[in-house]
């Protein structure tokens, strides 16, 4: 429906009669179109929408697309890598967000990771020693919570995994939905992504003053199966298999505490320097 004005018009008694909009149908099926177009596009324009509103309702990042879903014929789909970068817990740091914030040189530095049930943690370290590169993998498949805690801040760690040790429970864990990384294969926490999310939290804020700058920044909990892989084809092609196995067989179990590793050196990897195991659920 086009709208056509009428023009101000004199009146018998020396009076302006004032145009009237009138809404008449319009012939032109151009003008038309053109007109509906204009209409829609200004009321668009109106419509407040939050920044990635529509992509997100579309998918959750842990979990799988939707119920609706037939896992049983999936494709790979287009996407954006997640950059994810390997835990450089000591010895001269590739990065300087990688240091811990300290005044001098750390003797020692410390990965914190989640110790999950071996129903988790076995499928997990399987899919890892699959898919890693052989010569570079010296560690299983791991929920790392921090990178690079300082050895000079020790009373301060144990103060905060004393803490947690007192007030947690064992909690379900599954794995979620993989996750195509620039050079590798990462996998989503599903059931007990928040509570991991809440200690890590906790955590984060009582070691705040001498985290690394990506310590302290944003945590997304997730098992690192596959990295450092130039190969483009060779990483989707892993990408491809483990999310088809996934969707078919989804990875159950339940975190049960914490482990603390010291980098013992490039060829002997990790050393477990503690072990805090919660109380039964």
């Amino acid at each position: 429906m086009a709208v056509t004005y009428a023009a101000a018009v004199s009146t018998p008694n020396g009076g302006v009669r004032q145009p009237q909009i009138q809404a008449r149908a319009c012939s032109d099926t151009d003008m038309r179109a053109s007109f509906e177009a204009c209409q829609t596009k200004r009321e668009e324009q109106k419509r407040p929408q939050r920044p990635g509103a529509g992509i997100r309702a579309k998918t959750s990042f842990r979990g799988w697309t939707s119920k609706k879903e037939s896992k049983s014929n999936l494709q790979v789909q287009s996407y954006q890598p997640y950059i994810v970068e390997e835990s450089r817990p000591s010895g001269n740091f590739a990065k300087t967000e990688h240091k811990p914030n300290t005044k001098s040189e750390e003797e020692h530095v410390y990965v914190l990771t989640l110790k999950v049930t071996d129903s988790l943690a076995k499928p997990m370290d399987a899919m890892r020693d699959q898919y890693f590169p052989r010569n570079l993998n010296r560690t299983g498949a791991h929920l790392t919570l921090f990178h690079a805690l300082p050895h000079s801040q020790m009373e301060a760690l144990e103060g905060g995994l004393n803490e947690v040790a007192a007030s947690m429970k064992p909690f379900e864990v599954s794995s979620g939905k993989p996750f195509r990384m620039r050079k590798g294969v990462g996998i989503n926490v599903d059931e007990g992504y928040k509570t991991t999310k809440d200690l890590h939290t906790d955590l984060q804020s009582q070691w705040a003053a001498f985290l690394s700058e990506q310590d302290a920044g944003g945590f997304r909990p997730h098992w690192t199966v596959m990295n450092k892989v130039d190969d483009e084809r060779k990483v989707d092609g892993a990408f491809a298999t483990i999310r088809q196995e996934l969707s078919e067989s989804n990875q159950e179990g339940k975190a049960v505490g914490l482990d603390l590793w010291r980098r013992a050196g490039k060829k002997t990897g990790y050393v477990q320097a503690r072990e805090q195991r919660w109380g039964r659920s």
